[in-house]
């Protein structure tokens, strides 16, 4: 009898960063597996494999899906917060039946179900609690990216396997480039859909940029970097008008996305020796490279990744209070308990999922 294969499955080849840096992270680990593994992915041609490993990769579908369901695999959900009321709001729970379905599909001949590097976000409706209760039920074992959600998620299914773990991305190798003092990188998003007007978040972004100008008068370049770009939501508009306010200024501005490879655009990145992020793959891949960083937090997980890093409070700015007058950069440093976390959950899916479980 053959290895069982593992099904991986999430937002992946979408347009989002982010999430395909969480499948890297993944992969990274599954190097060391002789279990043959598919990929499910929106598209294909947009999936990345690591030197050394070998991987089917197939357009998301219900026949693909049930296709390796049927022939016995493990499913492992990559990362990602799959159930939370601000996709509920956008009439989802037609597609969060359907994820709640894939949690469930490999039982159909014997396989199991894993969550690694998954979010929690904010549940009060009864559909998406008792969706996203079945789906973690169903869950051999869950490993959340930070103790806040996994509270939120044991609270919700207290039975179930759910641990302590750090978003997949982590996982991945980082880029340790030289970085140039005259290089500021920035990220940031539209927070049109968190109830800012255009006028509003324009002047919160130019006030922002100035600040952190400000704080790092060596600088004479700035990039801006496209992490999510597709037909949902596009970070492309904010970033093209904040590049034309400061060029104008006489900055050499630049706008960074994936059209000439990721690695192109991830080498880009690394070379900033500022980053002012707000997409929080932006922060990550920043604290991973230790560059000196300040987060602009528009959710939990940015306040979580400046706890991990200990990013000094001085260098986390809110979008919902008036811009900061001086932004201070922090280097990153993990803490303690990052470190317990993320050797904990890598320990993890090499011990669940590189052997083989009849």
């Amino acid at each position: 009898m053959g290895a069982r294969g593992i099904v991986l499955f999430g937002y992946l080849g979408g347009g989002n960063l982010g999430d395909d840096l969480m499948l890297d992270g993944l992969l990274e680990v599954l190097k060391s597996t002789s279990r043959p593994i598919t990929i499910l992915a929106r598209d294909p041609q947009a999936v990345s494999l690591p030197a050394g490993l070998t991987a089917k990769i197939y357009p998301a579908s219900a026949r693909a899906a049930l296709k390796a369901a049927l022939a016995g695999a493990d499913f492992v959900r990559v990362g990602g917060t799959s159930f939370h009321d601000e996709y509920a709001t956008r009439s989802m729970t037609g597609r969060y039946v359907k994820l709640a379905g894939l949690y469930l599909l490999p039982r159909v001949r014997g396989g199991a179900s894993f969550a690694f590097g998954v979010g929690a976000g904010r549940m009060e409706r009864a559909s998406t609690r008792a969706l996203a209760s079945i789906a973690m039920k169903a869950c051999r074992a869950v490993y959340a990216r930070d103790p806040a959600s996994t509270r939120a998620l044991k609270g919700l299914v207290p039975t179930a396997n759910i641990l302590d773990g750090v978003d997949l991305a982590f996982l991945r190798p980082h880029l340790v480039a030289g970085q140039d003092e005259d290089l500021l990188g920035l990220s940031i998003l539209d927070l049109a859909p968190y109830g800012k007007t255009a006028v509003e978040q324009d002047a919160f972004w130019e006030a922002t940029a100035r600040a952190a100008l400000d704080a790092t008068p060596n600088v004479r370049r700035v990039r801006l970097f496209v992490f999510k770009d597709n037909e949902a939501e596009s970070d492309r508009p904010v970033c093209e008008r904040l590049a034309r306010t400061l060029a104008a200024r006489g900055l050499e501005t630049e706008i960074i996305d994936q059209t000439p490879g990721r690695d192109t655009f991830l080498n880009a990145l690394a070379e900033c020796g500022y980053f002012l992020a707000t997409r929080y793959h932006a922060g990550i891949l920043a604290a991973a490279s230790r560059t000196r960083l300040a987060v602009v937090s528009y959710n939990e997980k940015l306040d979580r990744l400046a706890q991990d890093f200990a990013i000094e409070t001085e260098s986390v700015i809110s979008p919902w209070r008036d811009p900061p007058e001086t932004i201070r950069f922090s280097r990153p440093q993990p803490s303690a308990d990052f470190e317990r976390r993320k050797s904990g959950m890598a320990t993890a899916i090499r011990d669940l999922l590189t052997g083989y479980a009849p």
